[in-house]
């Protein structure tokens, strides 16, 4: 298992995702990212929201 860097443009798709309800599994999935990974993008930018 290998260290993916997270982009800016990965951010953007992250919360394009969801707001189209995708759910978290699924956006991991897609982008090859950890399930906490996206959790924890999603919930900063909630919390800057």
């Amino acid at each position: 298992m290998g260290y993916n860097r997270i982009t800016t443009m990965d951010i953007t798709e992250i919360i394009r995702r969801r707001k189209m309800g995708q759910s978290v599994s699924s956006i991991s999935r897609s982008l090859d990212f950890d399930r906490k990974t996206i959790r924890k993008y999603l919930k900063a930018i909630k919390k800057t929201s």
